[in-house]
């Protein structure tokens, strides 16, 4: 709710924005993580989600995007 309601400030271009909410919304599907607070969110959720998108076969620079548009929001 918190990144949808603030996303226009986050990230200018629509573009953007609607690509790092994606992100946002697969890191809170992975795991428990959409049962968790802002606040309850922390580096072992990170660590966990962004090693299963390595696991994944994703590149760096894929998990280095998905990193950067979770700790927009953090």
């Amino acid at each position: 709710a918190f990144a949808l309601k603030e996303a226009h400030r986050m990230w200018s271009g629509e573009a953007h924005r609607l690509r790092s909410l994606a992100q946002l919304s697969r890191f809170l599907q992975h795991g428990d993580n959409d049962q968790l607070g802002i606040a309850d969110i922390g580096p072992d959720q990170i660590h966990d989600f962004i090693d299963a998108l390595a696991e994944e076969g994703a590149s760096a620079s894929t998990q280095n995007r998905y990193a950067a548009s979770i700790s927009k929001v953090l």
